[in-house]
């Protein structure tokens, strides 16, 4: 990445990411948002689900920066709020088996 000053008060921000690349990246966090979404739902009428679940709701693009610079057999271990790295890492069963 790397910036270029057209004037003081404008910075412009150039990278070496395809549109394909970014428009992949964008899907994956809609992806990952969206199925949080849909934890939370089926979470808040239910009260018999006592442990907390920590959403990964505003974190979409962490996993998924992360998750676009591995390999396919790169292997990621996440210990908190791992939902998202999960659907970022392209296992996307979870996402669709989870549309409620």
């Amino acid at each position: 990445m790397s910036r270029k000053q057209s004037n003081p008060t404008t910075t412009q921000i150039t990278t070496d990411i395809s549109l394909d690349t970014l428009q992949s990246m964008y899907v994956t966090m809609v992806k990952i948002r969206m199925f949080e979404e849909n934890v939370a739902e089926f979470l808040h009428p239910n009260p018999e689900i006592i442990c907390p679940v920590h959403l990964y709701i505003g974190e979409e693009a962490v996993a998924t920066g992360v998750c676009s610079a591995l390999r396919k057999d790169d292997c990621v271990f996440s210990t908190h709020r791992s939902h998202g790295h999960y659907i970022a890492k392209n296992d996307t069963e979870v996402y669709r088996e989870n549309r409620y």
